[in-house]
């Protein structure tokens, strides 16, 4: 195993400076940063091969990667809807 510590905090919106959608986008994003750096530390012990960890990693990455998306797109809808119904009350 890579040793790295797992992280028990602070709160995400503390971590990423940011609250609601932005803040998860940010906290997604920095996910697959450590997330990416385990993939770096392991690869530099096993190489890239598919070892167990080098596999953890990769797949730790692109699921947050994809949830980032996922929450980038529900804010960008979210903020489509607001403009319609601000635009609706003018």
């Amino acid at each position: 195993m890579a040793g790295a510590p797992w992280p028990g905090g602070p709160h995400y919106t503390e971590w990423v400076g940011a609250e609601r959608w932005r803040g998860w986008v940010l906290y997604k994003l920095k996910s697959a940063d450590w997330y990416i750096d385990r993939l770096e530390e392991v690869g530099e012990r096993l190489g890239f091969d598919r070892h167990v960890g080098v596999e953890m990693a990769l797949d730790g990455a692109l699921a947050a990667l994809v949830g980032a998306f996922d929450a980038a797109v529900g804010a960008v809808i979210r903020a489509a809807e607001l403009f319609e119904e601000q635009h609706a009350k003018d």
